[in-house]
């Protein structure tokens, strides 16, 4: 059928799912920022599979994604997918709170 996508048996319901969700919903984020004429989004839990997909795909949408993850191994993730701005929140609360506010005014 057209438009389907066969999945492997053993795979949980819940990844079929994601397997074109999230791609979808970060499309529309990305697009939605487009319209509204905003270079750029923050997104919270930016570790989260729809957050890796957006770093991913927000280039070619030429709109900047700021990253705000609590750890510094989720910071090292994105990074490695091409992350640009990953803010990390488990440290100090000021320092991360100006950091995020330095980055939005960029």
């Amino acid at each position: 059928a057209t438009g389907c996508f066969a999945m492997p048996d053993d795979m949980p319901i819940e990844d079929c799912a994601s397997f074109f969700v999230n791609p979808y919903t970060a499309l529309a984020i990305l697009d939605t920022a487009k319209q509204q004429g905003s270079p750029a989004i923050v997104h919270t839990a930016a570790a989260s599979q729809l957050g890796q997909m957006m770093v991913k795909v927000a280039p070619s949408e030429d709109v900047e994604v700021i990253n705000v993850v609590r750890r510094e191994e989720q910071a090292e993730l994105l990074r490695e997918l091409g992350a640009e701005h990953v803010v990390v929140t488990g440290g100090d609360e000021a320092k991360w709170k100006e950091e995020l506010k330095d980055k939005v005014k960029q």
